[in-house]
């Protein structure tokens, strides 16, 4: 009852939802849920079947291009200039990240052992999405 049918034109913008394929083992903090579920916006190039289109990626992307209407989301405000990127994946189709700096440090006590954390800045991200 809630179903909605989606579809898309050729040339059309749209979000990706890779929320499935993130690496959430590395996150340590608990706002992890606060991260960005979509990533782009990419253009359509290509409608495969009733429910399947192709999009046109970076080719950095290691990840197939076609993608299910349940994981896209239309872009409603203007045609953009320039597109997002998606998160580097290694062949496992985990996100590779390498750490570029040591940001922070502290200690916290967990059931009396000294527990030491440290806020990373990662090789493809701000200082913003530093964990």
């Amino acid at each position: 009852m809630r179903r909605k049918d989606r579809a898309f034109d050729m040339g059309t913008w749209v979000y990706l939802k890779l929320q499935p394929h993130r690496q959430v083992t590395l996150r340590s903090h608990n706002y992890s849920k606060l991260s960005p579920k979509f990533y782009g916006p990419f253009q359509i190039i290509e409608r495969i079947r009733v429910v399947a289109y192709k999009l046109q990626l970076h080719s950095t992307a290691h990840i197939d291009p076609v993608f299910h209407v349940s994981q896209l989301k239309e872009n409603k405000g203007a045609t953009p200039v320039h597109t997002g990127h998606l998160p580097a994946i290694n062949e496992e189709g985990l996100e590779s990240e390498l750490p570029v700096k040591l940001l922070e440090i502290k200690m916290l006590k967990k059931e009396n052992i000294s527990v030491v954390y440290g806020l990373i800045q990662w090789q493809n991200g701000s200082i913003e999405d530093a964990t």
